[in-house]
């Protein structure tokens, strides 16, 4: 594994809010080969819900994941309406990203037994108004037509700390 995998370690943070539902994701990468994560899911009136994992680190073809940013700004572009729509909560906090012209330079996955877990990728120029790492979460939708998010949903994170 070489020094351009780095770049994941360290601690990652990010939150998304639904009218109803809340996602806290931390993830936290030790080393270069190992990466561990918690999702925590609460919903209105109900007990939250925690997802814990985590495994060696592996690099993957962020073209699968370019091509998801792709069909998202699409979406978005069509129909700006989204935002305010049943996804809004996952697209607004990803509006610098989607209206913008960074991509994916590189994606790790995690090598877990479950397979829920999809890929952290770094984007190709960092600003101020965009994460400094997207979580691609895997959507389980049918079909991507009319969808705002085809392979992936994204989670935008901030590194914590140093």
């Amino acid at each position: 594994m070489g020094v351009e995998l780095r770049w994941h370690v360290g601690s990652f943070h990010g939150e998304l809010r639904g009218a109803n539902e809340n996602t806290l994701v931390a993830i936290t990468c030790e080393s270069p080969t190992v990466c561990n994560y918690t999702l925590q899911f609460s919903t209105s009136g109900a007990t939250p819900q925690s997802r814990h994992g985590g495994g060696n680190v592996e690099a993957v073809d962020s073209a699968i994941a370019n091509n998801n940013l792709e069909h998202t700004r699409d979406a978005v572009r069509a129909d700006t309406g989204l935002y305010g729509g049943r996804e809004g909560p996952l697209l607004e906090p990803l509006r610098a990203l989607l209206e913008g012209r960074a991509k994916y330079r590189r994606c790790i996955g995690i090598d877990e037994p479950s397979g829920e877990w999809g890929q952290l990728c770094q984007l190709d120029s960092p600003g101020p108004s965009l994460p400094e790492v997207v979580l691609l979460l895997p959507t389980m939708n049918a079909s991507c037509s009319r969808q705002a998010f085809c392979a992936y949903f994204a989670i935008p994170l901030r590194r914590q700390g140093g």
